[in-house]
């Protein structure tokens, strides 16, 4: 069995695009899943969402 740890992972996902736009947006996606199917998370929050998703971000993206 191929285990692949963490750091791995984060390797893969820095070199899986060139722009630092789709490393966060790879990043986002694999962290909602990991909240989403982890036991000590996903028993526990109601919602994950990326931050595209989030209904109240509505005027926050022109802050940065």
């Amino acid at each position: 069995m191929n285990k692949t740890t963490f750091s791995n992972l984060f390797h893969e996902l820095a070199t899986a695009t060139r722009t630092s736009h789709g490393k966060g947006a790879l990043f986002e996606r694999l962290m909602k899943r990991y909240l989403t199917v982890d036991p000590q998370y996903g028993n526990c929050l109601a919602d994950v969402w990326l931050w595209s998703e989030w209904p109240h971000r509505q005027g926050l993206d022109q802050l940065t």
